[in-house]
């Protein structure tokens, strides 16, 4: 589990360990980087570290929500409900 980073990775873990505690199993994690902002790159590395230490089914999308492979992913998503 992630311990140390920015505000937005260790959010993030923590998120996805309450969903875990909660009894979510198929957690996903849909979201972009930027060249001027790194939150979305720090969520990204929080949730991977979170999922992994969890021996969880990482299910990632490199880019945003405007992406074709973002929306492309949905459909496979939503079956694992």
């Amino acid at each position: 589990m992630p311990t140390e980073g920015g505000g937005a990775l260790l959010a993030t873990a923590a998120l996805v360990r309450h969903l875990h505690a909660k009894g979510y199993k198929n957690i996903a994690f849909i979201g972009g980087t930027s060249n001027r902002d790194t939150r979305g790159a720090d969520r990204r590395r929080g949730y991977s570290e979170a999922i992994k230490a969890l021996d969880q089914y990482l299910a990632l999308a490199p880019a945003g929500p405007n992406s074709q492979m973002a929306k492309d992913m949905l459909p496979e998503l939503k079956k694992m409900q």
